[in-house]
């Protein structure tokens, strides 16, 4: 039974939880839930698995039960399996880290290109 009643279609509404919205969610007959993440590429990014990992951390900290998560390739028409390992949740921490640290850090300056400075009529464009 999946939680939003729809298959993988343009136009469909996934599932909001705060500002994150997934996909779709699977319930299994004990109960437990299966994220459900769509990509349209070919092979899984890191960034991908982190997302569906991410959305499985999510669930958990609200009191979910979480099985695993499927990564749908439409572009290969193949899945994949996404669980939760202490490698993988090590790497999500890490991930978040770094967020953080952008988040917190200094904007850096503009750097100017100076093939635009002269005339071009693009220049608005860099410099506003």
């Amino acid at each position: 039974m999946f939680l939003n009643n729809r298959n993988r279609k343009y136009g469909y509404h996934g599932i909001r939880i705060g500002h994150n919205e997934i996909d779709n969610l699977e319930i299994d007959t004990q109960g437990n839930y299966i994220v459900h993440e769509f990509k349209r590429g070919r092979k899984a990014l890191e960034g991908d698995i982190f997302q569906v990992l991410h959305y499985i951390e999510l669930l958990e900290n609200e009191g979910f039960k979480v099985r695993y998560g499927v990564l749908h390739l439409l572009g290969a028409n193949k899945i994949k399996i996404v669980e939760k390992t202490p490698e993988l949740l090590s790497k999500l921490e890490k991930a978040y880290e770094n967020i953080n640290n952008l988040r917190n850090d200094k904007m850096p300056e503009p750097v100017k290109n100076y093939y635009c400075s002269h005339g071009c009529s693009y220049a608005f464009f860099c410099w506003g």
